[in-house]
């Protein structure tokens, strides 16, 4: 107990680092074709179903924090999906224990996930948080388990203001953490569109080194 309140101690007084508040300006990030992520080597394919990839973001010098946005090509079928990676809570062990380590890090996440959902609420001042659960993801063979919350909220989408349905996905892929938002009206079935690209999105590091 002793080594998990120093080290919590340690992290509380160095900061969460998660690649989001770096002074850095975002930049554009060219790709004609597949852009693939050095750092994870996730592979974003420039359209796969539904939608078209319209922007690649970096948010730090290494682009190890990028964020790569897409929209759906179908009229009737309106959906953002946007991805995120950036490195995932540090833990810095000084000696202690992996047990106590692991759990301080599992504790940054746990943190991680809570201040995702606030920032949403924050810049959604209709929005309510109607769901959360475990979600798991195929990563390079293994079932990686992750959060998914759900949220609602009234704003314009689509050129009128109307209902809409968002949902945040966030996974620890060992050194990054790898996030969707997907948004849609709420009249609007994404469910299935937003499964297939996450999956394809998920798998395409298959083998590759992180």
């Amino acid at each position: 107990m002793k080594y998990l309140i120093a080290l919590l101690l340690a992290l509380g007084l160095s900061g969460c680092q998660t690649g989001q508040s770096s002074p850095f300006l975002p930049q554009d990030i060219p790709a004609a074709g597949p852009y693939r992520h050095d750092g994870t080597g996730i592979v974003f394919p420039t359209t796969s179903g539904i939608f078209l990839r319209t922007r690649i973001l970096r948010f730090d010098e290494q682009a190890r924090h990028i964020m790569v946005a897409y929209n759906s090509e179908l009229i009737a079928q309106p959906v953002i999906l946007n991805a995120y990676v950036y490195p995932a809570p540090q833990v810095s062990s000084f000696g202690s224990p992996a047990d106590v380590s692991a759990a301080a890090r599992h504790q940054l996440v746990l943190n991680h996930q809570q201040q995702q959902k606030q920032e949403i609420l924050a810049l959604h001042k209709t929005g309510k948080l109607v769901g959360e659960q475990p979600v798991t993801l195929d990563y390079r063979g293994q079932a990686i388990t992750g959060l998914r919350a759900d949220f609602e909220f009234v704003e314009p989408f689509a050129g009128e203001v109307q209902p809409i349905r968002s949902s945040l996905y966030l996974f620890e892929l060992g050194e990054s953490m790898l996030k969707f938002r997907v948004s849609a009206p709420a009249s609007v079935d994404s469910e299935a569109a937003a499964k297939a690209m996450i999956e394809e999105i998920a798998g395409s590091s298959a083998g590759e080194p992180l």
